[in-house]
């Protein structure tokens, strides 16, 4: 099988969907391993054919890839099922596959943006494609958005659907800071968990030291129109200044 997903096949009314879509190959390694979003999830493990570079690349012939009982979709993309809810009927696609996606879930699946969570609590700090960054309060179901201040789009605008996602693919910390159990399984996505916490902690600090440079600039102007109103004159440093600028 090549590409990104299964294409789905028929499916009788009974319930044995995954006796039926799979291969001559294939074997089903976990049944019912996993229920997420409505999906009743089995594991199944396929092989194929290889070329013989591929053999001598030392590439595997075996492959994992996921069945739901419900709405017949496999994939080899698990993230597929933790994004969307199950359609419980093989005639609706998974957006993965094709199938409808409303514009402002779309846009949050396909952007650029960096999602972190700024306080416990569910409060998380967007930073979007368009480099503004927003605050989305999962617990208030608020944004700081305009589309969400002055639309209130059913379902939330795209800021609010991304921190969704990506609190339920375990891609950044939970609303009480926990890190997910998916990021301290074996193989889970822990090393960018942490990755994206120190690249926050990072840019807080810049932000600081960007901030604290500010302050000791006004400080130094408001020292200066104090010394010149009070009749003092212009600081020394000032003076020093203007003299090594003037040589």
């Amino acid at each position: 099988m090549s590409g990104k997903n299964y294409t789905q096949k028929g499916v009788s009314a009974d319930k044995n969907i995954v006796e039926e879509k799979l291969g001559e190959l294939d074997r089903v390694v976990d049944r019912h391993c996993r229920k997420i979003n409505g999906h009743d999830l089995s594991k199944c493990e396929g092989r194929e054919k290889l070329t013989p570079a591929e053999r001598e690349r030392g590439r595997s012939p075996t492959y994992a890839f996921w069945i739901c009982h419900n709405c017949g979709h496999e994939t080899v993309w698990f993230e597929n099922f933790e994004a969307e809810e199950c359609p419980e009927t093989p005639e609706k696609r998974l957006i993965a596959d094709g199938g409808e996606v409303e514009p402002r879930t779309r846009r949050a699946r396909e952007e650029d943006m960096d999602v972190t969570l700024k306080q416990k609590g569910g409060i998380y700090e967007v930073h979007s494609q368009s480099g503004n960054t927003y605050e989305v309060d999962v617990a208030g179901k608020t944004c700081s958005c305009p589309d969400w201040e002055e639309r209130e789009p059913e379902g939330g605008c795209k800021h609010m659907r991304r921190v969704d996602m990506e609190i339920r693919s375990g891609d950044v910390p939970k609303p009480d800071g926990s890190i997910p159990e998916v990021a301290l399984a074996d193989g889970g996505p822990a090393s960018s968990v942490r990755s994206k916490i120190e690249e926050a902690i990072e840019e807080r600090e810049s932000e600081i030291a960007e901030l604290e440079a500010e302050v000791r600039e006004l400080r130094f102007v408001l020292d200066t129109m104090e010394s010149v109103e009070s009749g003092d004159g212009l600081p020394e440093m000032v003076v020093e200044a203007v003299e090594e600028g003037s040589r």
